[in-house]
């Protein structure tokens, strides 16, 4: 019901808008700006699956639980900012001009947005489907598996983007997000085994890595922020595999 759902929603929402994009259709109506309502689905999804499964109680309590340690939020807060660095380095070993930022004052309130669309998506994701998959499969493939489907759960969202002509046009770009995604799920997945599946601090890292994004528009098709993001998780699962909970 929880992966139906996840889908259902979203797709409702993101399969009009790209076929709209793509020009299969010609509907004025329609706007891209819907397409961020689909942060919303996961976490309806998921309470709708977890008062079905009569464990509505017991999910809410851990989703909402604030009982990490402050350095996890601190690491989920500053972690992704550190990425930025990746494409100044490369830059300058290139000796290239570094790349432009977006530091307008309302990256804010793009920063807002992202904290409300990835608690939606937390809620979901980390907090409900998470722990079952790994109590199922372990870890490693527990969150293998939650990266492969949320990546692919994104791609109508993508393909519906204003600067998207073509899906051959956009197949490299999707390709390079895809990458890029389901590395960043290990370390999200990591920081949600280490708060004991909370939302919380998951919904830091996914916000601020969001913002990051914005901040710098190429973020996520960027090959040296997506090798900044391996050595990020390759360095967290080195350390601690099978991670537990941190007191």
């Amino acid at each position: 019901m929880f992966w139906f759902l996840a889908f259902a929603i979203a797709w409702a929402i993101t399969l009009p808008l790209a076929a709209n994009q793509l020009g299969y259709t010609h509907i004025e109506e329609l706007r891209f700006q819907f397409a961020f309502a689909i942060g919303l689905a996961p976490a309806i999804a998921a309470m709708v699956a977890a008062a079905l499964e009569k464990s509505f109680a017991e999910y809410w309590r851990r989703a909402w639980n604030p009982r990490a340690p402050i350095w996890l939020y601190l690491l989920a807060l500053l972690l992704p900012a550190l990425f930025l660095a990746a494409p100044f380095a490369w830059a300058a070993i290139r000796h290239r001009a570094p790349p432009e930022l977006d530091l307008s004052p309302g990256i804010a309130m793009f920063a807002a947005l992202w904290l409300g669309l990835a608690l939606g998506e937390e809620l979901g994701w980390r907090a409900y489907a998470l722990p079952r998959l790994v109590q199922r499969h372990g870890f490693i493939v527990g969150s293998t598996i939650l990266g492969v489907i949320w990546c692919v759960w994104h791609y109508p969202r993508m393909l519906a983007g204003p600067f998207v002509e073509s899906i051959p046009q956009a197949a490299p770009f999707i390709a390079l997000f895809s990458i890029q995604i389901i590395i960043a799920n290990y370390i999200i997945c990591w920081i949600a085994a280490r708060a004991r599946f909370s939302a919380l601090p998951t919904t830091v890292f996914h916000t601020a890595f969001n913002t990051v994004s914005t901040v710098y528009g190429m973020a996520a098709i960027d090959p040296s922020v997506t090798m900044a993001i391996a050595l990020a998780a390759t360095i967290l699962l080195i350390i601690d595999r099978k991670p537990q909970p941190a007191d």
